[in-house]
């Protein structure tokens, strides 16, 4: 989407990696961890897969580095 801009700061997503490629470990999860949100529902999903962990690493770092330098998308 041409001019599409979501603020890093509103991102609500919910992801988490395993420190180390092994065992390779990610998680998935739409759980609210504030009290205020505590009666909503929601789950998470934990499995195994070293490559996909990887590259997750790899968004993550590139994660870091726009909210050091943010910036709007041109495209």
């Amino acid at each position: 989407m041409n001019g599409y801009y979501w603020a890093f700061e509103k991102d609500h997503a919910k992801w988490g990696i395993a420190p180390s490629l092994d065992p390779g470990y990610i998680i998935i999860s739409d759980l609210n961890r504030q009290l205020s949100q505590a009666n909503r529902g929601g789950g998470g999903l934990a499995f195994q897969d070293p490559d996909l962990r990887n590259y997750l690493d790899l968004i993550q770092i590139a994660e870091k580095n726009i909210e050091k330098n943010p910036h709007k998308d041109q495209s």
